[in-house]
């Protein structure tokens, strides 16, 4: 009886440790405020740093992944507003920027796809190109998809306080970030 117990005792809390795209998306959907410009030090929920939901995502590390490559092309507006990114952002949007906190060697569209720049900004040609057609965020996540389950056995977590979207500096609430082994560089 008393393992019987246990077993039931543990098993939401495995069920809880592997969130699913549906979970992730609901946090998504409660974020207010991306990292872009954090004046002077990081913290959570201060103006421009992004805030607790956003990197509640963050922080799952390797768990979140594969939930957050499902939401790739999910065309849902957020309450985000961010500044030259095209007016109110997509899930997608949300995921592909928390996957790229995670996995800072991250691919963007361009590295799959011969995407020209807009006024020289390689990021605004992306950009453009994801929100231009869901069959282009289709195509990204299924070429993101892909080169992750290629290098996934690759990948170490390195400490580190480096962010890799916006102008922000600190500690990074994740610690760290997954990056490739030297020989798969």
């Amino acid at each position: 009886m008393k393992v019987l117990f246990t077993i039931l005792a543990i098993i939401p809390i495995v069920g809880f440790c592997q969130p699913n795209s549906k979970e992730i998306r609901l946090k998504i959907i409660q974020v207010q405020d991306m990292p872009y410009i954090c004046e002077g030090w990081f913290e959570i929920d201060k103006m421009g740093c992004g805030d607790s939901a956003f990197w509640q995502v963050v922080q799952m590390r390797e768990i979140a992944i594969d939930p957050l490559m499902e939401l790739l092309n999910d065309t849902t507006k957020t309450q985000v507003y961010f500044p030259n990114y095209g007016g109110l952002m997509t899930v997608a949007d949300i995921a592909q920027t928390a996957l790229g906190e995670i996995i800072q060697v991250l691919p963007n569209p361009g590295d799959f796809f011969d995407i020209k720049p807009i006024s020289g900004s390689a990021w605004m040609g992306w950009l453009s190109w994801l929100q231009s057609d869901v069959q282009n965020r289709d195509s990204y996540k299924e070429a993101l998809t892909a080169w992750y389950k290629q290098y996934q056995a690759n990948f170490v977590w390195t400490s580190s306080n480096r962010f890799r979207y916006g102008d922000v500096r600190g500690t990074h609430p994740n610690g760290g970030h997954l990056e490739l082994k030297e020989e798969n560089k």
